[in-house]
């Protein structure tokens, strides 16, 4: 079995974060989905795709507030809780 992680950004818009004041911020999610195979590049972005609309269908957010971002980006700015 192949681990295949997807990224996302959710905007401050989506309510599932909130800084020292209790406002609004943007949450950063990584998502692990065990597959048979590594995917090729095209299947990936078919994926990211799909989990993205599944993501947002289980946390309750629109579509419009969840951006699929890189690893680089993710690592750069989530924080661990």
């Amino acid at each position: 079995m192949e681990e295949v992680k997807f990224y996302y950004e959710a905007s401050p818009l989506a309510e599932m974060a909130l800084d020292e004041e209790g406002n609004n911020v943007k949450a950063y999610m990584e998502i692990k989905i065990e597959l048979g195979k590594q995917p090729s590049e095209a299947e990936y972005e078919i994926l990211k795709n799909t989990v993205k609309k599944m993501l947002t269908y289980q946390i309750g957010v629109k579509v419009k507030h969840l951006t699929s971002i890189s690893k680089e980006e993710y690592d750069a700015n989530h924080i661990e809780v």
